[in-house]
């Protein structure tokens, strides 16, 4: 794998920045991601690092992360092969029942969720599909489920980068 060009990784973190705060949808980042040197992948995560440090440094406080496309027919409709994985923010937070300015979006559009609960770690260093499920089963680690709507806002707009 050949070295990340990190300075076009921090020029594709900041039109995803400029994206967000102006609420003004950038073109899709993929074609210069694919562009990059040390895989799309690694250049994709490093420019998630860059614009979860700029969070953390102007205060946000990282309260989870979340796990994206998850289903296989969503993967082969996106053209990914495996989930994806993103920071969820204190600033990202909506209240059960409170409303959601349309301001605070770009392209929005609703998904169930389902979370769990953990009373307690679950006691292994690394975790397997099988480890929450047997957890679950015994029925000691998890207090409650919570079962709700999640909301996804993309700061990229559907059409095409120019070339």
């Amino acid at each position: 794998m050949s070295e990340l060009d990190r300075s076009a990784t921090k020029a594709i973190a900041q039109r995803l920045w400029q994206a967000a705060q102006s609420g003004v949808a950038c073109a899709p980042v993929r074609d210069a991601i694919a562009q990059l040197g040390g895989g799309p992948l690694r250049a994709a995560y490093e420019a998630q690092r860059v614009n979860t440090e700029r969070r953390l440094t102007s205060g946000e406080r990282l309260v989870g992360c979340e796990v994206g496309l998850t289903s296989r027919a969503v993967q082969a409709q996106l053209g990914v092969d495996q989930p994806d994985f993103g920071m969820l923010f204190d600033t990202m937070a909506v209240a059960d029942g409170e409303e959601i300015a349309m301001s605070r979006t770009q392209q929005p559009k609703v998904e169930a969720e389902i979370a769990l609960v953990l009373e307690r770690d679950l006691p292994h260093e690394r975790h397997t599909l099988a480890g929450p499920m047997v957890a679950a089963s015994a029925g000691d680690v998890f207090t409650a489920s919570i079962e709700g709507l999640g909301t996804v806002s993309a700061s990229f707009s559907t059409q095409s980068e120019p070339t």
